[in-house]
């Protein structure tokens, strides 16, 4: 799977924690499919970033950026939101209330 964003697609990453690597274990030895399944690398890391952009109507605004990968799909979902109570998370709610009287603004 190639992505258009470094990192959004990673192996699946260590097993750190001892009992779900004994589940692992014992799922991969009772399994012929799970094993298959696995081996295959269906769970993908999601990449979290945050970022910090200016807004022409609210100025400054910092915002999580989550990315998950639907790799049966080659595609990725972006979840834009901000910590709940910020500044950001109240501008947010203005251009979504603004944007729902008015209609979205597109800029070419």
């Amino acid at each position: 799977m190639r992505s258009r964003w470094p990192g959004c697609a990673q192996p699946q990453p260590a097993i750190r924690d001892p009992g779900l690597r004994s589940l692992l274990a014992e799922l991969r030895a009772g399994s012929e499919e799970f094993t298959a399944i696995w081996d295959t690398n269906p769970v993908r890391v999601p990449v979290h970033w945050t970022k910090a952009m200016v807004h022409p109507q609210t100025g400054p605004l910092r915002v999580n950026c989550d990315i998950l990968s639907v790799p049966e799909e080659d595609h990725q979902v972006v979840f834009l939101t901000a910590d709940p109570g910020s500044p950001s998370a109240r501008a947010l709610r203005h251009l979504a209330d603004l944007a729902s009287r008015t209609g979205p603004v597109l800029r070419a």
